[in-house]
């Protein structure tokens, strides 16, 4: 009632504002995806114009830079730079970028946010993180549509076949972040320790054909289940026996909510902040060694 929101999002996306967003009032604007910086810029200004919109709030992490120098060329009163991401020290052109970005993005917000701690000091740096000037927004999930729920491990099992199988599972997007390859080899060396364990891989990317080859290479693709996308992830938690993320970097990583939330113990990378650490269930280990990982998990 107070405010008017809008969502801006890229062309290539198969997002849809869902329908009670937009019983609500809410606006949606499809533009050139970021990746053609000089359309994307051109069509958001045209809708800041339009709109004349007293507030820009950008999801972009460093990318934001196309959207708030929009923003500050249209002279919009509140920019909002929200970040959601650190860097890997892996990805070398990907670091490099945004590394070479930053500064620039810092410079066009005048409200910065970020996802965690962590995010924050990346993105901004550590003095005006402890100076206060940084508003943390830590990611939640809905607690009770996560909790554990026996009858839906029952139907997932079901629906798999994975009765009376221990379940290693794991939520995310297939790029290179995620550190699918990685997670091939932690259930390679586990599957020695526990022939009736099955990997349950949630998710799609453009590293889903290499991650599937991988676990083929390896001998191991009969035990591993790709699930591809799904619109009841809140049910999966459930049927996992434990839940890994050993991920390169992340901001604070929605899945590691959603897992603590149900309950399942939570193994995640010691790349990740510890403020994922929302349950007893927690453990962080480097992501150097995959029989660590293959020993913590048969623990």
């Amino acid at each position: 009632s107070k405010y008017q929101y809008d969502f801006i999002y890229e062309e290539s996306s198969d997002f849809e504002l869902p329908k009670d967003i937009l019983d609500m009032g809410a606006g949606a604007f499809k533009v050139p995806d970021v990746s053609s910086p000089f359309k994307y810029m051109k069509a958001v200004e045209r809708i800041i114009k339009n709109g004349n919109y007293k507030i820009v709030h950008s999801n972009l992490n460093t990318l934001s830079v196309f959207s708030l120098l929009v923003a500050k060329k249209c002279n919009v009163k509140y920019r909002i730079l929200h970040n959601h991401t650190t860097s890997s020290g892996v990805e070398i052109k990907r670091d490099l970028i945004k590394k070479f970005l930053r500064p620039f993005n810092v410079l066009l917000t005048n409200k910065p946010c970020a996802c965690s701690i962590l995010a924050a000091r990346w993105m901004y740096g550590d003095r005006a993180v402890d100076e206060g000037q940084v508003k943390v927004f830590r990611n939640g999930v809905d607690v009770e549509k996560f909790q554990y729920s026996e009858d839906y491990r029952n139907e997932i099992r079901r629906e798999y076949n994975l009765e009376n199988k221990k379940v290693i599972g794991h939520i995310g997007r297939f790029v290179t972040t995620k550190n699918h390859l990685f997670i091939i080899d932690i259930f390679y060396e586990y599957l020695k320790k526990d022939k009736n364990s099955v990997l349950l891989l949630v998710g799609d990317g453009e590293l889903f054909m290499t991650v599937k080859s991988y676990a083929k290479e390896k001998g191991i693709d009969g035990s591993v289940i790709f699930t591809g996308v799904r619109d009841d992830v809140h049910k999966l938690y459930s049927a996992f026996d434990v839940f890994i993320l050993p991920s390169l970097y992340e901001g604070l990583p929605v899945v590691g909510m959603e897992a603590c939330a149900s309950g399942v113990p939570v193994i995640l990378a010691d790349t990740i902040t510890k403020e994922c650490a929302i349950s007893d269930n927690v453990s962080f280990l480097p992501i150097n060694d995959p029989c660590i990982w293959a020993d913590k998990i048969l623990s």
